[in-house]
């Protein structure tokens, strides 16, 4: 049951946090502190239960949208 309710979590965040930064790709040049902060705390809660989560497809799955988004996050912060 822990093993189900872990990889919920992972791919719910993952998901949640695609969600949240596809709202905000087009504001590439645009953007403010608020999306980089909430987007990246996503990301390091979602690349956290990613590495808890049993089912490697799921772990590597979510591990790898979450890092790509950090690192998307991270390039936009020094840009704008």
């Amino acid at each position: 049951m822990e093993n189900k309710r872990l990889n919920r979590q992972a791919t719910f965040i993952s998901l949640l946090n695609l969600l949240y930064a596809s709202r905000h790709f087009s504001v590439l040049t645009h953007i403010h502190g608020r999306f980089i902060f909430m987007a990246g705390f996503l990301s390091l809660i979602g690349l956290y239960l990613s590495l808890k989560a049993r089912n490697h497809v799921i772990k590597w799955l979510c591990f790898f949208i979450n890092l790509c988004l950090l690192v998307w996050i991270i390039y936009a912060g020094f840009i704008a």
